[in-house]
């Protein structure tokens, strides 16, 4: 592989105007290093976000998928994972589909269970299959549920000129692989 270097956090987001948003957080952002036999599909970009707290910054690895969907966000995982070594990684985006639950900009969302949305769209409705379902990680959802518990005042720490206070939030969630418009305004609508 090209890069050697390993970064704390990978981002990955699927649409351009996700990673601009984060692009703009990044402080000194530079491409990542690429070549013929090690192109760089995901427009991946190294920079770093400071932590206020600590006086300490995270490296960071930002890329984007270009193309909805679990094949193309299975692909892009790898190369991070391949590429930068990082020690977390998160899909980040505007959760668009997202209409239910009371959900605002600005929340943050860890999925307890995530159904496989394709597969339960035959019909006019969404209908979860028992066999296209996928529980989080346990201990990322333990992890998620432990801070916000610990640090009710994290969002006191966080520099926002927004009208609402971000929550966490707890949900299922639809994965796709491609968009079906003809779901029901009450159901999990895909990415």
């Amino acid at each position: 592989m090209l890069n050697e270097q390993t970064v704390d956090v990978a981002i990955l987001t699927a649409l351009p105007e996700e990673y601009q948003a984060v692009y703009k957080r990044l402080n000194n952002p530079h491409p990542a290093p690429a070549s013929a036999s090690a192109p760089n599909l995901y427009a991946w970009v190294h920079g770093e976000i400071a932590n206020p707290r600590s006086g300490k910054s995270y490296s960071v690895a930002l890329g984007m998928t270009g193309r909805a969907g679990n094949n193309q966000s299975a692909l892009a995982t790898a190369d991070a994972i391949a590429r930068w070594k990082p020690r977390h990684i998160f899909f980040v985006g505007i959760a668009g589909g997202f209409d239910l639950g009371g959900l605002q900009k600005g929340d943050v969302v860890v999925a307890d269970l995530i159904y496989g949305y394709q597969y339960g769209k035959l019909e006019n409705q969404f209908l979860p299959r028992n066999d296209s379902m996928y529980r989080t990680d346990l201990a990322l959802m333990n992890a998620a549920t432990a801070f916000y518990t610990i640090h009710p005042d994290w969002i006191n720490h966080m520099q926002m000129a927004a009208f609402h206070f971000p929550e966490r939030k707890k949900l299922a969630a639809a994965s796709n692989k491609s968009s079906i418009s003809s779901i029901q305004p009450s159901s999990p609508k895909p990415r």
